[in-house]
């Protein structure tokens, strides 16, 4: 998650300095592209936090950083710490991969084993009862 003021610049400067956005550049491409990549990083051209949002470098931009965070923070904290690693983990897992029938299996198994785990039958069973999730936070 990445919330920016809307004063915020963004640059990729390496070229102006003698040096390239190596150890970046994978991780800046797969968000912005390669045709995007060669116009900031060749040019070390400075962009607001309203194009870093549209490049998708950037999730929000508000002038109320804090309070937004705050309100971030509070969303993270009600949700299972378990199945927000394993959640990350899928995300970075399948993000370049072809759907497949590997890839439907293996995260098909891993739907089944979150549902089993203390936290997913805390969470299946406070849903069901549409009351408050309880959580297991011992993961």
């Amino acid at each position: 998650m990445v919330i920016a003021h809307p004063k915020t610049e963004f640059g990729f400067s390496e070229v102006r300095w003698g040096l390239a956005p190596a150890v970046i550049s994978p991780y800046v491409i797969s968000v912005i592209g390669e045709r995007q990549a060669r116009r900031y990083f060749l040019t070390a051209e400075r962009f607001s936090a309203e194009t870093a949002k549209d490049l998708g470098l950037v999730n929000l931009v508000t002038e109320k950083i804090e309070a937004l965070s705050d309100d971030y923070i509070k969303m993270f904290l009600e949700n299972s710490p378990a199945a927000m690693a394993v959640t990350k983990k899928i995300i970075s897992s399948v993000v370049t991969k072809e759907i497949n029938q590997t890839l439907i299996k293996k995260t098909v198994n891993l739907n089944a084993k979150m549902r089993t785990s203390p936290d997913g039958r805390a969470g299946l069973k406070a849903f069901s009862q549409k009351t408050k999730t309880y959580l297991v936070l011992k993961s």
